[in-house]
């Protein structure tokens, strides 16, 4: 009897530091998820609102890509510094920002360790233009995006 009781206890410690654990990494995930939203809107608003290069820097990853499928089933793709050019030259040119202010609204963030995926709706001035999903990975610095798909909106 004592064996049965040492064993359902032992059973009861092991289930509650499941469940302890279980909770934590559930906390942990939700302040990650929260940590990749902010990235995404920080790089959102110093890449369309205020042209804050070395926010962009701070936010995308050099290697980033951002991938359109455009007529006839093409992919382009434009580097990092293909954007920043546009940045800086809508800046140079007093074009900036070249829209309305651009919000956005998370629809899917999406964690896994080191990864996260993130689909979000572009909006500016309250009109839906684009449908955006975002890869970031997370460096010792923190969450960066590394890269991106396009879908544009035509009215």
């Amino acid at each position: 009897m004592k064996v049965l009781l040492k064993s359902f206890q032992l059973l009861t410690l092991l289930l509650c530091t499941c469940q302890l654990t279980a909770a934590q990494a559930s906390a942990d995930m939700e302040g990650e998820k929260t940590a990749v939203k902010e990235v995404i809107q920080n790089a959102v608003d110093a890449m369309y609102n205020n042209g804050d290069v070395a926010l962009i820097h701070q936010y995308y990853h050099p290697d980033y890509a951002l991938l359109l499928l455009v007529e006839g089933n093409q992919l382009y793709k434009m580097s990092l510094n293909d954007r920043i050019a546009h940045v800086r030259e809508a800046l140079a040119n007093n074009q900036f920002p070249a829209h309305e202010q651009v919000s956005i609204q998370f629809e899917l963030v999406d964690v896994a360790y080191s990864t996260a995926t993130v689909k979000f709706d572009y909006f500016r001035a309250d009109r839906h233009t684009c449908i955006d999903i975002m890869t970031l990975y997370k460096f010792d610095e923190g969450w960066r995006i590394v890269s991106q798909t396009t879908h544009h909106i035509r009215d």
